[in-house]
């Protein structure tokens, strides 16, 4: 009696590689629930806790773009003496469309214009391949202005 199936294997030798391929899916399951888990537990800041994370009152350099925190840290030009560094710890949503000019910073999003919306979801997308996600903005003015943006975290 025979025991080689239609593709050359025997029975022995596919059970093992049928325990890895389960391996591998409950692998891959474990690591996308877990990103969803921390993705779900990342903090709710107030403008006000933001502002703590400006480089000087706490070292580490925090900004908020489109209701998201993101953390600066790899970013020199946040940093003391960098030439974005009065931006840290604040919403830079507004200021980012409009090339970070002095007195942009926590500005209400809700007027921007469509072109500014569309330079907004570039560079959100931009921070987001580049810096890591800390949290969201409790604040309503910081309501997420390109909602298929959201989607995509």
């Amino acid at each position: 009696v025979s025991t080689q199936s239609t593709w050359g294997f025997t029975k022995m030798e596919i059970a093992p590689l049928i325990w890895m391929v389960i391996l591998i899916f409950v692998v891959f399951f474990l690591v996308v629930l877990y990103s969803r888990v921390l993705y779900l537990l990342k903090k709710e800041y107030t403008l006000q806790e933001l502002g703590e994370f400006n480089g000087v009152a706490k070292p580490q350099v925090y900004v908020a773009c489109n209701g998201f925190v993101f953390s600066m840290a790899n970013n020199p030009q946040y940093g003391e003496g960098g030439k974005l560094a009065r931006f840290g710890g604040k919403d830079i949503t507004v200021a980012c469309v409009r090339n970070f000019v002095e007195g942009t910073e926590n500005l209400n999003p809700g007027n921007l214009s469509e072109e500014e919306k569309k330079s907004l979801e570039k560079y959100f997308l931009e921070l987001k391949k580049g810096y890591p996600i800390l949290g969201t903005i409790k604040e309503k003015q910081n309501q997420h202005l390109c909602s298929y943006i959201i989607l995509q975290l």
